[in-house]
């Protein structure tokens, strides 16, 4: 923050009175929680009345959102700060896909199974899974937008991870069971290698990535069963 913030001329426009804004030692808090309000009053009945954002410069504004993004790196990604520990935390709920995935597709006729959970268990399951290269540990936290690791492009409001799975028509065919993992309703990546879709006419309606579920099912028991 020292080396990227200056919040001072912040303060001078908010306050008349100069000197009183240099005494201000609490500028910091008071600049990110002022950009915080006005990041939720999106969220609420009054988006249209109250636009805090316009308190700040456009440099402002992107320091502010760098140090959330950092933060939210810093306490629930891969960061190397902390060893890349923090995303392993969601190991049981990794398992617990897989398991549900497994009784799920015994059954002869469509079914979804649904979890709840808050921005700080998405994200962290996002990184430990790497979808979309979100799994990315780096101790220069200045270079996250580099590596396009952006908070808010994870969870935005109604966030969600999706395995999306499409059984054979025919139950007797040697053709394996598919998954589709979708991020926020977009088309996701996993780092392992996607199943070959034979023509570029079924390419052209299916779309990609598309993965063998054994490979899928594979890779996320190597999470829950790692070491780390």
């Amino acid at each position: 923050m020292k080396s990227h913030v200056d919040n001072r001329p912040l303060m001078h426009r908010l306050f008349n009175s100069a000197a009183y804004a240099d005494t201000i030692s609490t500028c910091n808090t008071l600049a990110a929680d002022l950009f915080h309000l006005a990041t939720i009053a999106q969220n609420s009945e009054i988006a249209d009345k109250v636009n805090l954002y316009r308190l700040f410069t456009t440099d402002e504004l992107y320091h502010l959102w760098q140090q959330t993004n950092i933060r939210w790196y810093l306490y629930y990604g891969a960061s190397a700060v902390s060893g890349g520990r923090m995303p392993w935390a969601e190991r049981p709920l990794v398992r617990d896909i897989v398991e549900k995935a497994d009784s799920c597709l015994k059954l002869n006729h469509p079914n979804a199974t649904m979890r709840f959970g808050h921005d700080s268990v998405v994200l962290p399951l996002v990184c430990l899974l790497d979808i979309d290269g979100y799994g990315t540990s780096t101790a220069d936290i200045d270079s996250l937008e580099a590596y396009n690791w952006i908070n808010t492009n994870i969870y935005p409001m109604a966030c969600n991870v999706q395995f999306v799975f499409y059984k054979p028509i025919d139950p007797a065919s040697k053709k394996p069971i598919l998954v589709k993992v979708l991020l926020n309703e977009e088309e996701a990546t996993l780092p392992i290698a996607a199943y070959p879709i034979p023509s570029a006419e079924e390419r052209g309606s299916m779309g990609i990535p598309y993965y063998s579920w054994q490979d899928v099912r594979n890779y996320l028991l190597s999470k829950c069963n790692s070491t780390k």
